[in-house]
């Protein structure tokens, strides 16, 4: 048998992050910087005013620091669109808005609110010591790094981008993913169930993962065990597909995907060495290097393989530097019988905190798990290979899932 962490390294190995390309950066949200990205211009590029108010010069803000008050002629109005720079001089103000330049000599803003709001003359009762100007290249100078390389760009980020004069970024391309199931017996859900039918819980759930790691997902509809018109259903998914997930159709006996697999010199199935039991294909497909993993048809061994092997792949290829899922250490909270040959995954709930130390709890019996057990689960306890018996109080490495 192959073991959890061979398998997890020739997954990684396979995956490799999308040529980066140049984007517009409307349509860079979740998409991975390539490169450091360096401001275009000073941020701001002149000093502006940060409140609605009026501007003075030194010399009076002196003068209103010294008696409390202050009445001054208004000469001017600079708005946010101003194309040009007032000047003011001493014993004079003008008025300006949040966001307009701020006129030459200034070095202080009044806020309306401390003022009688004149238009003509202004009568200023209250004296501040914030400034209420933002400098000059405050937040960045032309040429500085604002967005390193390997940085998940959010709308945060898009804002930044904007405001340094971004209208296009360089980006590793988000992973194209085809989820495809296969079995007979699968309908899709608002279907009345009968003997013989079961709902196609993998694609769904399987394309919510994906999707929340990071990819584009295509959700196939399920495909029959004929091996012909699976062949051609995968064909089909390369065309747009950077990645293929296929779930179900490894089963001893089942002469679909089984038998399309053993014809691709590229791709590997291996038994894991782990519980929930595992049969896991991985390789690449075609000429294009197109990527197909296949997961168990079990729905808890599908979703718990998906976290271990396909996650840090994906993350891999979307441009990822930091692949691999959070693991702590936390005491069993009681006792319970693992698998004793194979690497234990059980679905546990971890609580604690990093000062006190995390404890968890096992959800189920361990021999018999299901997606209702899987989905109050907050991690997996890893139960290491030959451990026979873990005692309450026993400290095992949890894996943390994704929220």
């Amino acid at each position: 048998m192959t073991t959890v962490a061979e398998f997890s390294q020739l997954c990684l190995n396979l995956s490799q992050a999308l040529p980066p390309f140049n984007i517009e950066i409307v349509d860079a949200l979740g998409c991975i910087t390539s490169e450091d990205i360096h401001s275009k211009l000073d941020m701001p590029p002149h000093n502006i005013a940060t409140t609605d108010g009026y501007a003075i010069t030194a010399i009076d803000k002196e003068k209103l620091e010294s008696d409390g008050k202050l009445s001054l002629p208004v000469v001017g109005d600079v708005h946010a669109h101003s194309t040009h720079h007032d000047t003011v001089t001493d014993g004079t103000c003008v008025r300006v808005f949040s966001g307009s330049p701020l006129p030459h000599r200034a070095c202080h803003v009044v806020r309306l609110d401390h003022t009688d709001r004149g238009d003509v003359t202004v009568n200023i009762h209250t004296f501040s010591q914030r400034t209420y100007i933002e400098e000059t290249a405050r937040i960045a100078h032309a040429g500085d790094v604002i967005i390193k390389a390997h940085t998940r760009l959010t709308a945060k980020h898009i804002a930044l981008l904007v405001a340094a004069g971004y209208q296009r970024v360089m980006v590793h391309p988000t992973p194209r993913v085809a989820i495809i199931s296969i079995g007979n017996e699968l309908i899709d859900p608002g279907t009345p169930l009968t003997i013989g039918h079961t709902y196609d819980v993998n694609s769904y759930a399987l394309s919510v993962a994906t999707k929340a790691a990071g990819a584009e997902v295509y959700r196939v509809h399920a495909s029959n065990d004929d091996r012909h018109s699976l062949r051609d259903i995968i064909d089909d998914q390369l065309v747009r597909s950077d990645v293929i997930i296929t779930t179900g159709g490894l089963s001893e006996g089942d002469h679909s995907l089984n038998d399309i697999v053993s014809t691709m010199e590229n791709m590997r199935l291996e038994n894991i060495s782990m519980t929930p039991e595992a049969k896991i294909g991985a390789g690449t497909v075609d000429m294009d290097n197109t990527l197909m993993f296949c997961l168990p048809g079990n729905p808890v061994a599908a979703l718990t393989c998906f976290d271990i092997f396909i996650r840090p792949a994906l993350r891999k290829i979307s441009g990822y530097t930091q692949n691999q899922t959070r693991i702590i250490k936390a005491k069993a909270s009681t006792s319970f019988e693992a698998t004793s040959s194979q690497r234990d995954y059980i679905s546990v709930f971890v609580s604690g905190n990093p000062s006190e130390g995390y404890t968890f709890t096992p959800l189920h019996d361990v021999f018999h798990r299901d997606v209702y057990t899987l989905s109050q689960a907050n991690g997996y306890a890893i139960v290491p290979e030959y451990k026979e018996y873990v005692a309450s109080g026993d400290e095992l490495e949890c894996f943390i899932f994704n929220k």
